[in-house]
């Protein structure tokens, strides 16, 4: 948990909390001060916990009480973790970290990084003494200061390469979003309209039409109903897990085939269905549907009555789809499997070809099947005997 605050618009002050709710083995607490000159930041900090195992000093924060002097040792209270460990924040002895970043003038978007590094990685990041000899040699430092260069390659997108601990080469990516607006805007099919003959049942004709023209869009349409002025669709889709955007589709369509055929449509209901069960019923009128072509979504979204529909209305209506029973699907395609975090190594994986077999034999009744075969995988190098008082979760996964 960070806390941070511009103090004017080249110094800011920041505080922080790490594994504040875990076991404590890597509980530590922070304040930093960053002050900006031109293109140099110079980064000031003292740290509790895990950033007082090699060089503590006093608690400077000693002064206001007693209890800020010693931070108390590990207790079954929060020794498995998921309880606050309010009685060690900020307690205890205190270190001291620093760094300094410059921005090249040439290169606005490159950064060279050097920073002193406090902790410990022998004991206070450590749970045990080691592990096989392997914990010792990994966590070896030769020395205090850590050297990176970073590349920001967008307004999200960055790239530090780093050497730590005087022994160890470093490659990080990382994505930043603002995740209060939407990321990924999914795109709405316009696929040219197509229409049958006009024949003697316009009816007919508007939900053969219907259908054809939703199907382009990758909507199904389960049933469909014409009757005072308002069009009801039941539809499946595995295109769009929004149900409102859905709905603004089927009425485009609506409204389009309504059009051709010049049958008067005032209002457009959605019944969204899933294995044959309906989940959600959108209700709005044709007026609000071209709006939807000036304004967003969202302001759209207040002018549709929204339910939670009836269970079997939909199969009632007077147009429905003959779909011939049983249908299968069947592809075979390579995939990767992975392992990540494992604590003896970060990543495992492998290569397999999967089939992937369904067999539906009605609307709501599906069996699906699949087969895996392993190409080539490192697993064989896994160790399944984590040294963990912890239940067991990911690490036994070659079992």
């Amino acid at each position: 948990v960070k806390f941070s605050r511009k103090i004017n618009d080249n110094v800011s002050i920041a505080a922080g909390l790490d594994d504040f709710a875990g076991t404590g083995y890597f509980t530590r607490e922070y304040l930093a001060l960053t002050n900006r000159i031109n293109g140099l930041k110079l980064n000031l900090g003292i740290g509790w916990g895990a950033f007082s195992e090699e060089n503590p000093i006093s608690n400077p924060l000693g002064f206001l009480a007693d209890e800020f002097k010693k931070r108390p040792g590990r207790d079954s209270s929060y020794a498995q973790g998921g309880s606050p460990s309010f009685d060690q924040w900020f307690r205890g002895d205190a270190g001291l970290f620093y760094g300094l970043e410059y921005q090249l003038p040439t290169r606005k978007k490159v950064s060279i990084k050097i920073e002193n590094d406090p902790f410990d990685y022998m004991n206070g990041f450590s749970s045990t003494g080691g592990y096989k000899g392997q914990i010792e040699s990994l966590r070896k430092k030769d020395s205090n200061l850590n050297y990176g260069i970073a590349f920001q390659f967008s307004k999200n997108l960055f790239i530090n390469i780093s050497y730590l601990k005087g022994n160890t080469l470093n490659l990080s990516i990382s994505f930043g979003a603002d995740f209060s607006k939407s990321f990924f805007n999914k795109k709405v099919p316009s696929p040219k309209f197509a229409s049958s003959e006009k024949g003697k049942n316009r009816k007919e004709n508007f939900h053969e039409d219907l259908l054809f023209n939703l199907k382009k869009k990758n909507i199904f349409v389960q049933s469909s109903m014409l009757e005072n002025q308002k069009a009801s669709v039941a539809v499946s889709t595995p295109s769009y897990r929004s149900p409102v955007l859905t709905h603004f589709i089927v009425s485009d369509t609506v409204k389009e085939v309504a059009d051709f055929h010049s049958i008067n449509v005032k209002n457009v209901n959605t019944k969204n269905v899933n294995v044959g069960i309906e989940t959600s019923s959108l209700t709005s009128g044709i007026d609000a549907i071209l709006k939807r072509k000036t304004q967003p979504l969202e302001l759209t979204r207040y002018q549709t009555k929204i339910e939670s529909g009836e269970k079997d209305l939909f199969n009632t209506y007077e147009f429905k789809p003959l779909v011939k029973f049983p249908s299968t699907f069947t592809g075979i395609t390579p995939a990767l499997v992975n392992h990540i975090g494992d604590p003896n190594r970060f990543y495992y994986g492998g290569v397999v070809l999967r089939l992937d077999n369904e067999v539906q034999f009605a609307r709501n009744i599906t069996l699906n099947t699949q087969l895996v075969h392993m190409i080539s995988d490192n697993f064989d190098e896994k160790v399944d005997y984590p040294d963990s008082k912890l239940p067991h979760v990911r690490t036994d996964i070659v079992k």
